[in-house]
């Protein structure tokens, strides 16, 4: 099995600001607007989270803001990270409701996240950092976070609050590929990734402005382990097609962590072929991916297990050709042509 790593691209896409005015005329450099930029994955089909899925309605992301005025020690918070009103999503630009508005005393800070959870994360305004308590992941959900710049933006000088989502999760892909000629049947069934760990903690760093990234130890994971299961069923019919399963998972060590699934292969008269000395049609195949160069599993990382599957796979001998010798030409004597006139002559070796 051949495995491969893809690393995140640095490109970043930026997006036009948010201005929204009420009825009541205000100055519109005084209103907290937001950009949006994330950092690309590889291509691959199943994105997870991008600025396109950002934009899409009902998504954008999640603001937490605090306000912090000159020489007091309490903090106020401008957007909770929860509600409607820390909601910004997409129309002609990025807006959120109600509108809030710089004050010009003080320091701001703020942090973001995309989609929406079920646990309830918490911002540290000190340290500049967003804690994620008890996330579970479900194999299908990326996880986007953001923080703004950590020295803070004042309030006297306004901005546009520029975001740089990072991809806090590993992206796992297994790639099936047909090895069998055309028109033979290959049936992948009961695709499980198995003994994955899929609970944690989640601090920020802090720092994840411009260069910043989250790593493995901005984890703490806990000891819960799960199995990931493509239930879809699949069948390949053409040479070198292929299947791919997706999962967003928690960066980890990779221990007994293992891929397993069920293959059967019909000839184009659907009868079964026999896969093994035991004439066994239908085999359960399973991959430790500790055997593997990679060893763990980094946040923004995606990975790529490219499976061909083939008469290889069940220790079938492939029919093989070989050229043991290409015979020599027969020479015929040289001839002369006299008064346009030829004499037929038989090879020299008949």
């Amino acid at each position: 099995m051949r495995k491969h790593l893809f690393y995140l691209a640095a490109a970043i896409v930026a997006m036009s600001s948010c201005t929204e005015s009420e009825v009541v005329e205000v100055s519109q450099s005084k209103i907290i607007g937001f950009n949006s930029f994330v950092g690309n994955q590889t291509r691959t089909e199943q994105k997870g989270q991008t600025l396109e899925t950002l934009k899409e309605e009902g998504n954008g992301f999640y603001v937490f803001g605090t306000y912090k005025e000159e020489n007091k020690e309490e903090e106020t918070v401008v957007f909770d990270g929860k509600t409607t009103g820390a909601h910004v999503t997409w129309g002609e630009s990025w807006g959120y409701s109600p509108i809030n508005f710089w004050l010009e005393k003080g320091t701001y800070k703020f942090a973001a996240y995309a989609p929406q959870l079920s646990i309830t994360p918490t911002f540290n305004y000190a340290n500049n950092q967003m804690t994620f308590p008890d996330f579970v992941t479900d194999g299908k959900t990326d996880l986007l976070v953001a923080e703004a710049a950590a020295d803070g933006i004042k309030g006297s000088n306004p901005r546009v609050v520029n975001f740089t989502f990072k991809h806090a999760l590993s992206k796992v892909r297994f790639t099936f590929i047909d090895g069998w000629r055309n028109d033979v049947i290959l049936s992948i069934t009961q695709i499980k990734l198995k003994q994955v760990k899929s609970k944690g903690t989640l601090t920020t760093p802090g720092n994840l402005q411009g260069a910043g990234a989250i790593s493995k130890n901005n984890w703490q994971i806990q000891n819960d382990k799960v199995e990931f299961e493509d239930k879809t069923g699949i069948e390949l019919k053409v040479l070198n097609s292929k299947h791919l399963f997706d999962n967003f998972i928690i960066p980890q060590t990779i221990d007994d962590i293992e891929l397993e699934f069920t293959v059967s292969v019909r000839n184009p008269n659907n009868t079964f072929i026999e896969l093994d000395k035991e004439k066994n049609t239908v085999k359960t195949i399973t991959v430790p991916l500790s055997t593997g160069t990679v060893t763990e599993w980094i946040p923004g990382n995606a990975y790529n297990y490219k499976l061909t599957i083939s008469g290889t796979t069940f220790g079938l001998k492939p029919i093989q050709f070989d050229v043991t010798e290409v015979s020599d030409w027969n020479e015929l004597d040289d001839q002369d042509i006299t008064d346009g006139v030829t004499n037929i002559v038989t090879p020299k070796n008949p």
